[in-house]
């Protein structure tokens, strides 16, 4: 959902393929939005195009959320599992 806090409105919705998980938002340095979500993915959205740009699978675990994006670009998010998936962002893939 995009809202534009001024006007107190919706402005569109993007659909991500599953349920967001609280807590389960971070933007990335290169201003995309990642997403964690119930479709065993973290889904990443341009916010400029107001599209959903890539899906990165996160190997059978229920991404719920992030836990923290650091500044070399590995993003590290939690799941239901109780483990932890590691991202390189810019390659978009699990890389532990």
């Amino acid at each position: 959902m995009v809202i534009v806090p001024a006007a107190r409105s919706v402005v569109a919705l993007i659909p991500t393929g599953g349920h967001i998980a609280d807590g389960g938002l971070a933007f990335g340095a290169d201003g995309v939005l990642y997403v964690c979500n119930s479709s065993y993915d973290v889904v990443v959205i341009d916010p400029a195009a107001r599209s959903v740009v890539a899906q990165i699978p996160t190997g059978g675990h229920i991404a719920y959320g992030v836990l923290a994006f650091v500044p070399a670009g590995v993003l590290y998010v939690g799941n239901l599992s109780y483990n932890v998936v590691v991202i390189d962002a810019a390659a978009r893939s699990v890389v532990a």
